[in-house]
């Protein structure tokens, strides 16, 4: 367990590159109560020039922000998986003061709070939200009542949201944001002064995820890795690279596949008769995103 970033912390002036790392099972709290700190379970910047790229980041647990959190003005975070990160107090899945946040998969986080506090399961902060897909987070609150849960954006006035897709359940609200936002899809639709040109309320037809039982799994340390053997149905070999996968109750992402059998990053356990299933957030080509104008969300996974 760390105070901040559990993970990775980055901090000073020089130019930083975190790129292709898999951050997973971190704590970002220390036994010691403090409320403004335990802050970027995954990943924790302190810098005005930073850059993350291509990088898993799943499993993490931070009081404030599960998976990325960018302290300062500036910053990038492009092309990560942000997986079932979890939190008690801010978003889980990335927080940034005033960066770029772009063609990221931000799926499946949880953020939770007490009942005074909006949860926000997938993104909060200022800067650039670009080209990203967030489905399927949860904002949940303790209270009852309490305020209504922002699965998907909580962003300031300054915010600039485009090309985003966002697909969350029905109870919570998709966005809330004094920022401006255009040429996204928002379940149930957006609308309001600081709504632009462009956005959509439609089914983004993703990919279809494709799951199995029966599989055998086995745990090496020395890789950090899970092998599943015995995949029924079999895979074509090859795909699902970085995609999410729920196996044996852990949550993580391929990292190889030879058909018959995968790869997982973690420990998901040793044993038999295995359940899995591997998540699909690419856009299929009936997809409205794909003609929209401009393309939406990240397509680059």
């Amino acid at each position: 367990m760390h105070q901040n970033g559990a993970g990775i912390y980055v901090s000073g002036t020089d130019p930083a590159l975190v790129r292709n790392n898999a951050i997973f099972d971190n704590v970002a709290k220390t036994d010691q109560w403090d409320a403004y700190n335990w802050r970027g379970g995954g990943i924790y910047t302190y810098s005005t020039s930073v850059s993350l790229y291509d990088n898993v980041v799943s499993g993490n647990y931070g009081f404030i922000t599960g998976g990325i959190y960018l302290d300062r003005d500036g910053g990038n975070a492009v092309g990560n998986t942000v997986y079932a990160n979890s939190s008690d107090r801010g978003p889980a899945g990335i927080y940034t003061r005033d960066g770029v946040v772009a063609d990221n998969w931000i799926i499946r986080n949880i953020g939770y709070t007490i009942w005074k506090y909006t949860a926000v399961g997938g993104f909060s902060g200022g800067g650039l939200l670009s080209g990203n897909i967030l489905a399927a987070n949860r904002g949940k609150c303790y209270g009852d009542p309490g305020p209504k849960p922002t699965h998907g954006v909580e962003g300031g006035a300054g915010l600039l949201q485009s090309g985003n897709i966002l697909w969350h359940d029905t109870d919570g609200y998709e966005i809330v944001s004094g920022g401006y936002v255009e040429h996204s899809l928002v379940r149930g639709g957006y609308s309001g002064t600081n709504a632009g040109p462009g956005n959509i309320d439609s089914d983004p037809e993703f990919g279809a995820s494709v799951s199995g039982t029966g599989a055998r799994s086995i745990y090496n340390p020395v890789t950090v890795r899970t092998r599943l053997t015995g995949l029924m149905p079999p895979l074509p070999p090859g795909i699902y690279i970085g995609f999410p996968v729920a196996a044996g109750g852990k949550r993580t992402t391929v990292v190889f596949n030879d058909g018959d059998a995968i790869e997982v990053w973690g420990n998901a356990g040793t044993g038999t008769g295995v359940s899995w299933q591997i998540l699909d957030y690419t856009l299929s080509a009936v997809s409205p995103c794909l003609d929209a104008g401009t393309t939406l969300g990240a397509t680059q996974q």
